[in-house]
């Protein structure tokens, strides 16, 4: 198989990193506008299967000039230029698959309207997977494999956690992915599904304290997430469905003074929105390169699950505790030569599930759940927590 990754951050470099040392994967082909970036990724890999390319994610023609020896695009750019990446796979005629998405998706399913492009992957007979990263992704496999067990599902809670939540305001903050859609996301209103509706909320909003035993306690808010989105529309008469997050301090303390979509400020009789000037105060630090290690070195993230049903006429709940894939790190490295595989593990099993998926556009949790689980033991042996 011949694998295009369009994105050479962070989790582009760990997808190809764990290509490189795939049977299967004959050619990667990895495109940026940062030829910087790119011959980074090349010094690191240290394989003769990957070429890199400098590739414009705006220009169409460029994408389809550089898709067009593959089998596959993996998209790992921030979820703007997915529009136009999925345009670019369609004309070549190749399965789509990325890791997080938003416009015009999230618009479509709150309107129940039909998804972007998903006629069109159709009629080619294609597949595009949206959202198969770890969260969401691996959670929404989960998801669906307790679904699966319940006769009705009722709810679906989703919290997302760290094991290190320490705050040190002297510290950059560094969320392990771009500083700017990271505070995009903090602060977008999320969407909660409740009584088979969407309601929008604010952000950092039903924030809660949780006790999570082992883990301590842990402070967390409703968060604008894709599992809020997909989930309600994939599972059959779901009536209840929110996604928490743990509240970032950093990005609760600028929100907290302003920097946001509604306020501006003046500066030498010039008004500024609040949040475009905070944006162009950090562009500097989003432009650094971090080594690719160096990201969750120290805190591991957890996904705990709490799906509410019936079965056999009784009322039934799974509460799940999924462990990060990195988790045994020494074995993991000797393995990938990299720990980054939560996100980038994830995508790779999504793209040897692509021929037997639905056609059209689709969700993580329309994949064969025990396949896709199958498929990653064969990478990592992988066991959720149940817990009571």
């Amino acid at each position: 198989m011949k694998v295009a990754i369009i994105g050479a951050g962070l989790q582009g470099e760990g997808c190809a990193t764990i290509l490189s040392r795939d049977n299967e994967i004959t050619e990667i082909y990895l495109g940026d506008i940062d030829q910087n970036r790119l011959n980074l990724c090349k010094k690191n890999i240290h394989s003769n299967k990957l070429h890199i390319k400098l590739v414009d994610a705006n220009d169409l023609e460029d994408l389809v000039a550089f898709l067009s020896n593959s089998d596959v695009c993996i998209d790992m750019l921030l979820p703007q230029y997915c529009p136009n990446v999925m345009k670019a796979a369609l004309k070549v005629g190749i399965n789509y698959i990325n890791t997080a998405y938003d416009v015009p998706f999230w618009e479509n399913i709150l309107h129940g309207e039909e998804l972007y492009l998903d006629k069109e992957f159709k009629d080619k007979g294609l597949t595009a997977l949206l959202g198969c990263g770890d969260s969401p992704g691996l959670v929404n496999v989960f998801v669906k494999k307790y679904c699966d067990k319940l006769d009705k599902v009722d709810s679906i809670i989703i919290h997302g956690i760290y094991s290190n939540s320490e705050y040190d305001p002297l510290k950059i903050w560094n969320p392990g992915w771009s500083l700017k859609q990271a505070y995009i996301d903090f602060i977008t209103p999320p969407y909660i599904y409740r009584n088979k509706k969407f309601i929008k909320m604010s952000p950092f909003s039903e924030i809660e304290s949780v006790n999570y035993h082992d883990y301590g306690m842990h402070n967390i808010a409703l968060h604008s997430h894709e599992e809020a989105y997909s989930l309600p529309r994939t599972i059959k008469n779901l009536q209840n469905c929110e996604f928490k997050y743990e509240i970032d301090k950093y990005a609760a303390t600028l929100y907290a003074f302003g920097f946001n979509r509604d306020k501006s400020i003046e500066i030498n009789n010039y008004k500024i929105n609040t949040l475009d000037f905070l944006f162009e105060l950090i562009k500097e630090l989003d432009s650094k390169k971090v080594n690719i290690d160096d990201v969750n070195s120290k805190d591991e993230y957890y996904s705990i699950l709490e799906i509410f049903g019936v079965k056999n006429n009784q009322k039934k709940v799974y509460k799940v505790l999924l462990k990060p894939l990195y988790a045994n790190r020494k074995e993991i490295i000797e393995k990938f030569g990299t720990l980054k595989i939560d996100v980038a593990l994830p995508c790779v099993v999504g793209i040897k599930c692509l021929e037997q998926a639905k056609k059209g556009v689709i969700f993580a949790e329309e994949l064969d759940a025990e396949k896709f689980i199958a498929i990653l033991n064969t990478y990592v042996k992988y066991e959720e927590i149940v817990m009571e």
